[in-house]
């Protein structure tokens, strides 16, 4: 699901003073929950604006839900089920972490665009439920929050239409929304930090942003949040991985083909001893293309390989894919 707000608005490009005084200062592309918020309402008071009076409608709800942070109570409900781990697991080294509890997180928007961070046993749902848990149970009541519920975040799917200023006519909502789009997905990824001390954690659904550069008011660049969407981070990164397969030629200035060629070539043609390593064979591959005139390094011979033995591994050569 791909959900991308409105990221083009009219900037000024007048440097004097009274236009840079009246401009909506940028944020870190890595700022924290905590800092987002701040730096939202240090702005908005720097503008002559009250951060309670001028935040409305949904960007008030999403503002108010993130100072609150994660549901604490039902963190702490995480660790109960330690005390009823499935036979065997307590024999695994406690402190070791290849061997901490496999848990599943989801992030998710609802119909009424709320978003919420949920988690489950990794393997609870398989039908020999394989999951590091004996016994796990989430609760549903009737107004109340799911007891697997870490984080909720009420109108965050609205965000995305309140992006373009000239519909709202609210001066800097396109700068709120963005910050509050960031701090959501700081809190996401603090929370998966908190937790990873003590469970192994997978993601199925995540949140992810988009990145746009702009020019400030004061004709500085910065990069701004010009979009989100949540989907399962395997998806994506299939999604990315052919994205670079398919540019690689335009990239390196070669063609696949050569490069596989050139592999082929590096074996030698009467084995004798032990078969030469695959890092052997693509430096050798690599200095043949730079005395052709193809300048290509080690690295990216070695990436090209690893996505196509992964996605297209009918394209290398029978030869090379024995090579290890």
């Amino acid at each position: 699901m791909f959900i991308a707000p409105e990221a083009t608005v009219a900037r000024p490009t007048k440097t004097d003073s009274k236009v840079s005084n009246k401009a909506f200062l940028s944020a870190h592309r890595y700022m924290s929950r905590e800092e987002c918020l701040s730096h939202l309402d240090v702005n908005l008071v720097r503008l002559g604006l009250d951060p309670d009076e001028h935040v409305r409608a949904s960007p008030s709800v999403v503002r108010a839900d993130l100072r609150g942070g994660p549901e604490e109570e039902h963190v702490a409900k995480m660790f109960r089920p330690f005390l009823q781990r499935r036979e065997g697991f307590h024999n695994r080294a406690p402190y070791d972490a290849a061997h901490l509890p496999r848990i599943d997180l989801e992030v998710g928007v609802n119909i009424r665009q709320n978003l919420s961070v949920t988690w489950q046993p990794t393997g609870w749902d398989e039908v020999q439920n394989t999951s590091d848990w004996k016994y796990w149970h989430r609760s549903n009541v009737y107004m109340d929050r799911p007891s697997n519920e870490l984080l909720f975040i009420r109108e965050f799917g609205n965000l995305r239409y309140l992006a373009n200023n000239e519909v709202w006519r609210m001066p800097y909502s396109l700068d709120i929304n963005r910050l509050l789009v960031q701090a959501t997905a700081a809190a996401i990824e603090e929370l998966k930090t908190r937790l990873s001390y003590c469970f192994e954690i997978r993601m199925t659904h995540d949140l992810f942003l988009t990145w746009s550069k702009e020019i400030e008011g004061s004709g500085q660049e910065r990069e701004v949040v010009s979009g989100w969407f949540i989907e399962c981070p395997e998806v994506r990164d299939e999604y990315e991985d052919r994205a670079v397969l398919a540019g690689w030629e335009a990239l390196h200035g070669v063609p696949v083909q050569e490069v596989l060629k050139a592999l082929s070539d590096a074996l030698p043609t009467r084995p004798s001893g032990r078969a030469p390593s695959l890092n052997y064979t693509i430096a050798k591959a690599s200095k043949a293309l730079r005395e052709s005139g193809f300048g290509v390094g080690a690295a990216a011979i070695t990436g090209l390989h690893s996505l196509l033995a992964k996605y297209e591994p009918e394209r290398i050569p029978a030869p090379i894919r024995n090579v290890v």
